[in-house]
């Protein structure tokens, strides 16, 4: 845990008047949306429709099996977009699933390369920084 790091972002006036553990759990909350590149195949996975999956095609479910077997899946590779489409089309629950991946929601903390946030942190880096005693 960066300690100083904590304090420069305990510094902002959101975290004013806030009590330890407050702060750290709005350090620590998912809000932040941020994109993403790749997914691991069994999160790709996770997104077929069982039902979906059955109507595919032998080739298209080859195509599927060859993409998920790479183990991280690359979301806007265009491959990877082509053989998906070819194998669920365009207006799928399974595609509109794993366009869902394309984003994720992380925390501050995360953000800032903190990890998880405890009110111990909070309170150390308060009192090693900011004077409080």
């Amino acid at each position: 845990m960066d300690i100083y790091a904590l304090w420069a972002e305990l510094q902002s006036t959101i975290y004013a008047g806030k009590s330890d553990a407050e702060a750290a759990d709005l350090l620590n909350s998912k809000k932040i949306i941020v994109a993403r590149d790749t997914a691991t195949a069994s999160e790709v996975f996770e997104c077929i429709v069982p039902a979906e999956w059955a109507a595919a095609t032998a080739q298209e479910k080859q195509r599927v099996s060859m993409v998920l077997g790479m183990g991280s899946v690359a979301l806007r590779g265009i491959n990877t977009r082509a053989a998906l489409a070819a194998a669920f089309g365009v207006s799928s629950a399974t595609r509109a699933n794993i366009l869902a991946l394309l984003t994720i929601k992380i925390s501050r903390a995360n953000e800032l390369g903190l990890g998880t946030v405890d009110p111990v942190h909070v309170w150390q880096a308060r009192r090693e920084f900011g004077g409080v005693s």
